[in-house]
């Protein structure tokens, strides 16, 4: 996070795992959401247990994620852009 709060760009998407030593994945969805609206947000999870998180992101990967996956899930979300 301390990377986009020091910035007046707003990145197209964010890509962020659910576990971190310091924060997860919905304090990173909620604090994106609020910040810069019309980015898109891809979660990673080891697990499937995301309760709450599904409607705050726009996709839920689980790991391992194959490179091919996240680049399709990344051209998916941003369509055309």
């Amino acid at each position: 996070l301390a990377e986009i709060q020091d910035t007046d760009q707003f990145p197209d998407v964010v890509i962020t795992d659910y576990h971190m030593p310091k924060k997860n994945g919905s304090d990173v969805a909620i604090y994106i959401r609020n910040s810069f609206p019309g980015t898109k947000i891809i979660l990673l999870t080891g697990n499937d247990v995301t309760e709450g998180v599904g409607e705050l992101v726009d996709q839920i990967l689980l790991k391992p994620v194959k490179a091919k996956e996240l680049v399709a899930s990344i051209h998916s979300i941003l369509g055309s852009k």
